[in-house]
């Protein structure tokens, strides 16, 4: 039997006094006892109802069939035709393409049945969705996640006292908008990431600001938010526009290996572990203006979760396109002579010797030289992927250099091989482990330095071994910190 907390169970004096209002509707929709009439197409089929909450994000609705509805009710209804419930005024639609499951009771006379649904709204017209103050609520469970030990340095607070000491809360502001992002956390287990803007604003728009918000917050945590989410929206000065949606998502990633440390130590201050509010929100800027970084974080999260060779396939992925972003804005760091004069006339003369043995050799062999002789002047992949740290000013140490020189082997379903003592005295799954975890801590190093951020971040390859040799030889690992890296060593 399942066992839930409900958004009823909330705390007054920790959050703004409109998400006491939010909350009680959450409620209304997830506590199993609010009576609503479930209507469908079919003329004169209305059905008593109630709807409830299950633990994995989807609401089971509840409801009786007659017999007489048999004729012209059919299983297929709810996955061919929207049905809507209704209660005391609140409205929600349930499309057929949100229902997931059908069930109903054997036997004679009233059957018991019920659906399940990933999501349902509150409205029928998009248009209540442009132009409004908007705010969404993503839903995380507080037993898995600590949102406090996140990689932010929280400079604001939704307690009803601004000078309260207690912080939870930084501000965003994205192309000429200002968006709030904060938690809060419920009696229980229940807890909320809420994004929230007081400036006019179309729903496509706000969600491209959230997800990029959600990449950056992955990147620095090891925690990507996409559990389930309340959407709500309200065009200013027309309350008869306020509506809402359900979605739930149930593709939330916890790696447990956060780019930051959220340890105490005496000796590195908090600035050098944790991203300032402002460098969080050019994190976040970052992200919003490039889609592909934006994944690339995502993927790094994804990296971070799995073991063994996908997770150094997954990251050198991510180290690819990341780098390609980076040359893209230096195109001369991808070339071997930037003088295009010069590069020009290598080719030119190049191509006149082929020109001169062409009839003495095959037209496949001749098309393969010519080909080649054209990306003469870039440079090779291994050296590129190089190129991103130096235009950075990163300083890469030989064990980094070579871990970057492992990704087409690991591209390749190939294990890296040691090429020195010291690597040779690691396993190959710790070598394995070693690399890979690099290649995410690399890669996670050139977005940060992009933003300004140049301090401590976590040296999984090294900590994890680490961790791993002391558990073999039956010693304590209470109170082990972590290995740091510092972007700008």
């Amino acid at each position: 039997m399942e066992t839930k907390t409900t958004s009823s169970q909330y705390i007054d004096d920790t959050i703004f006094e409109d998400d006491n209002a939010i909350l009680r509707l959450i409620s209304l929709f997830e506590s199993g006892e609010i009576d609503f009439k479930l209507a469908t197409s079919i003329y004169g089929v209305v059905m008593d109802a109630k709807m409830d909450r299950k633990n994995n994000g989807e609401f089971l609705v509840n409801f009786d069939l007659r017999p007489e509805w048999e004729e012209k009710f059919g299983m297929d209804h709810f996955f061919e035709r929207p049905v809507m419930l209704v209660t005391n005024g609140v409205n929600i639609l349930i499309k057929n393409t949100d229902v997931t499951a059908f069930k109903q009771s054997l036997g004679e006379g009233i059957r018991q049945a019920s659906i399940n649904i990933n999501a349902f709204r509150g409205d029928l017209n998009d248009s209540n969705w442009n132009q409004s103050k908007q705010s969404a609520y993503f839903r995380f469970d507080c037993n898995k996640f600590d949102p406090q030990c996140c990689g932010i340095i929280y400079d604001m607070t939704t307690n009803k006292d601004q000078n309260y000491s207690w912080k939870n809360c930084v501000k965003i502001e994205i192309d000429k908008l200002t968006i709030l992002f904060y938690y809060m956390k419920l009696e229980g287990d229940v807890g909320y990431f809420v994004f929230k803007t007081n400036d006019p604003i179309n729903h496509d728009k706000f969600l491209h600001i959230i997800n990029a918000t959600r990449a950056a917050f992955s990147l620095i945590s090891g925690f990507y938010i996409a559990d389930s989410a309340y959407f709500i929206s309200m065009q200013k000065g027309k309350k008869e526009t306020l509506t809402y949606r359900y979605q739930n998502f149930n593709e939330t990633i916890y790696s447990k290996r956060p780019l930051l440390d959220n340890s105490l130590y005496r000796n590195i201050p908090q600035d050098e572990l944790y991203l300032t509010s402002n460098q969080f929100e050019r994190l976040s800027k970052l992200l919003y203006q490039d889609e592909e970084l934006l994944r690339s974080c995502i993927l790094l999260t994804q990296a971070s979760r799995v073991d063994s060779l996908s997770k150094g396939c997954l990251a050198a992925v991510a180290l690819e396109t990341i780098t390609n972003k980076i040359i893209e804005k230096n195109k001369n760091a991808s070339v071997l002579i930037e003088d295009k004069k010069v590069s020009q006339q290598l080719k030119y003369e190049l191509e006149k010797g082929l020109k001169k043995i062409k009839d003495n050799i095959e037209k496949t062999i001749f098309d393969k030289l010519k080909s080649k002789i054209g990306k003469l002047n870039e440079q090779s992949n291994s050296t590129k992927l190089g190129t991103p740290f130096e235009a950075l000013g990163i300083q890469l140490d030989e064990e980094e250099l070579y871990c970057i020189s492992c990704r087409n082997c690991l591209l390749h379903g190939s294990l890296p091989t040691p090429t020195s003592e010291l690597y040779k005295s690691l396993t190959s799954d710790e070598l394995l482990k070693l690399v890979s975890n690099r290649l995410i801590m690399l890669s996670s190093m050139l977005i940060l330095k992009k933003i300004g951020y140049r301090h401590n971040v976590i040296d999984w390859g090294y900590t994890e071994i680490a961790i791993r040799r002391k558990m073999m030889n039956c010693e304590s690992i209470k109170g082990i910190g972590k290995a740091h890296r510092v972007i700008n060593n």
